[in-house]
């Protein structure tokens, strides 16, 4: 530390102890790159300011911070529109686009940003195959000279895009923007955006907010086809998931989506 309390630059004699410790050096770039271990160390060092300021003593972020596995398809969206419409239920926002902090703000943010050239009956290739349309000139128009930045640039594509008979592996990101390409669903962003729009207009019990039924749907306040790429020109949705196709508007289909335990919408 410096004379004032605050932490001081490692010098390179300790530097040197972890780049010529091989195994140490792989422990903790493991470490770096483990959500659990962050966690421990942040609810650590509050806990230790916040006892001290207490003055108390034992342990204070018990039960705090427990990592949920989603184990399937069902679980990834279920979570998925948990997060992205829990400023809705919050009665915070009352539309998708206006959810501050949430991914399908940025996401929305990025479809709104596509050349406005787009020809009539088709729609930006974000919304039905997972990779980012190049958005108009403006603050977020380059990224280090080479790619043309887009607010959902970090993000995983929503759209699994798994072709029939192909095994499913890593997608590598070559930009250098988010880890992989990869996306987390068998549905294209415009099936997830009507997902969350129909959803987020539904009373839940407890909560007190939702989309107001005077407001447009999703798609039509994008002013995005709904026959066109949109969709994929199909009428079904996430028949891998299922022994038979469920139609996006069926309520086999929202039955399905949200019938895991721990969802609340």
């Amino acid at each position: 530390k410096t004379a004032d309390g605050q932490a001081a630059e490692p010098s390179d004699e300790e530097l040197n102890t972890i780049r010529l410790d091989t195994a140490r050096l792989k422990g903790i770039r493991s470490r770096l790159s483990d959500l659990s271990w962050w966690m421990r160390i942040l609810c650590q060092q509050i806990a230790r300011q916040a006892n001290e300021e207490d003055q108390q003593l034992g342990k204070f972020s018990q039960a705090r911070f427990k990592a949920v596995r989603l184990l399937d398809e069902q679980a990834l969206l279920a979570c998925a529109a948990y997060v992205d419409l829990n400023p809705i239920r919050a009665a915070l926002a009352e539309t998708l686009e206006s959810s501050g902090f949430t991914s399908v703000q940025r996401r929305i943010q990025t479809v709104q940003q596509a050349p406005a050239s787009t020809p009539a009956g088709s729609s930006p290739p974000q919304i039905a195959g997972g990779q980012a349309p190049a958005p108009a000139a403006g603050p977020m128009s380059a990224l280090s000279g080479r790619v043309r930045a887009t607010p959902d640039q970090f993000l995983a594509p929503v759209s699994l895009d798994q072709q029939p008979g192909t095994a499913l592996g890593t997608v590598q990101n070559k930009t250098g923007t988010r880890c992989s390409d990869k996306g987390f669903l068998p549905m294209s962003l415009g099936d997830y955006l009507q997902l969350l729009d129909w959803t987020g207009r539904q009373l839940a019990k407890g909560k007190k907010g939702r989309i107001p039924d005077s407001i447009e749907p999703i798609l039509q306040r994008l002013q995005l086809d709904q026959e066109g790429s949109l969709s994929d020109k199909k009428p079904h949705c996430c028949s891998i998931l299922s022994s038979k196709p469920l139609l996006i508007s069926s309520p086999t289909f929202w039955a399905w989506a949200f019938s895991t335990s721990h969802s609340r919408f």
